[in-house]
């Protein structure tokens, strides 16, 4: 892997970051009890957002990117911000 593709690859998660930080910053702080999440949903979206990123991940190895640690972090941060904010 060449660092133009390791580079291109920071900024666009990156500019997934911004995005979401954006949008968290447009939510109100106010939070109706009635909205919270019990364990069974929690552990649903965990493992939805597990599986999303799991096939990324494949999609890329099998074009032979590697995906460290931190980005598989980073990533599976990033998914889980794009499913709060739905």
């Amino acid at each position: 892997m060449t660092d133009t593709d390791i580079h291109a690859r920071l900024v666009a998660l990156g500019q997934q970051l911004s995005k979401a930080e954006k949008a968290l910053s447009k939510r109100g702080s106010d939070v109706d009890p009635a909205h919270l999440v019990t364990n069974r949903e929690l552990q649903d979206r965990y493992n939805a957002l597990h599986q999303q990123v799991a096939r990324e991940e494949t999609s890329e190895a099998a074009h032979g990117a590697s995906i460290s640690d931190f980005e598989h972090s980073v990533r599976m941060w990033v998914e889980r911000l794009d499913r709060d904010l739905i």
